[in-house]
């Protein structure tokens, strides 16, 4: 049985089972987009997800995340929960900012080296859940409060709650970093 919500005035939303193209072997979204168009000229395999998963393959850029998940579903919009976990991202380009309703992004176990990629996702304003072990980033000197600093909306990393102790920590590097003179 399906749940049914009001996601906007003008859209109502049914609850599915998320798109799964996790373990498919894929090594590009654009060859994903590719195989998609060829399985739509026989079958529209268009579905409505708030979820997708792409876990477990070798994708290395999300540039065409949003095109390719047209090709899956009639709007990307209302998409919400998206694993890119184990995968061989290095980079985190600014085509997530697209996802304006994300809540949740997996991207553990990928080859995220840059905390200023990480940057951008503050901007999404409802992302709450967040995951980045397994990358190079993580052994950046307190990298856990570097992040909640940049995206202070999360309630959990890396699959733990943030903390009241998290969030003053986090504060107290964001005002050290503010009052610091910058080296030139």
């Amino acid at each position: 049985m399906q749940e049914t919500q009001v996601v906007s005035q003008e859209w109502v939303y049914q609850h599915t089972k998320p798109i799964d193209l996790s373990f498919k072997e894929i090594a590009s979204l654009q060859d994903l987009q590719q195989d998609e168009q060829a399985q739509n000229d026989h079958q529209p395999r268009k579905t409505n997800s708030t979820a997708i998963n792409l876990s477990n393959n070798h994708i290395d850029s999300i540039v065409d995340l949003p095109k390719t998940i047209q090709l899956l579903q009639p709007s990307f919009e209302f998409i919400a929960w998206i694993d890119l976990s184990f995968n061989n991202l290095t980079r985190l380009q600014d085509t997530i900012l697209q996802f304006r309703n994300l809540r949740v992004l997996y991207l553990h176990a990928n080859r995220l080296t840059n905390l200023a990629d990480i940057d951008q996702l503050g901007s999404l304003p409802n992302l709450r859940n967040l995951t980045l072990h397994g990358n190079p980033l993580e052994t950046t000197k307190g990298y856990r409060y570097l992040v909640l600093a940049k995206i202070p909306q999360l309630r959990h990393i890396d699959f733990c709650a943030i903390t009241k102790q998290d969030r003053t920590v986090s504060s107290t590097i964001q005002r050290s970093r503010k009052r610091a003179p910058k080296r030139e």
